[in-house]
């Protein structure tokens, strides 16, 4: 299930997925693919960050849910897909 996280349109906010339960042992992750759906606004590149990865976003519309998928690959080549619904709040 997707992590939910509430913002406003004014903040600025990283939302993150965290792999720890997927990763074997011994394996990091390297790199992060991010997908922000029209209407929010990726700030920057994703980064990663131990087992979690982050992308900073802004903007929105009140009352709008929008998907963000991140996509990890990990050292072993392997890549893991997570979701966080991003809810624009008042």
């Amino acid at each position: 299930m997707a992590a939910i996280f509430d913002k406003t349109v004014s903040e600025i906010q990283p939302v993150g997925f965290d792999f720890a339960d997927d990763l074997a042992t011994g394996e990091t992750l390297s790199s992060v693919a991010v997908t922000v759906p029209s209407g929010l606004t990726a700030v920057g590149s994703g980064t990663v960050s131990g087992t979690s990865v982050y992308q900073v976003v802004s903007g929105g519309t009140v009352d709008a849910i929008y998907r963000v998928v991140l996509i990890a690959t990990s050292s072993l080549g392997y890549k893991y897909e997570g979701e966080v619904l991003v809810r624009i709040v008042h």
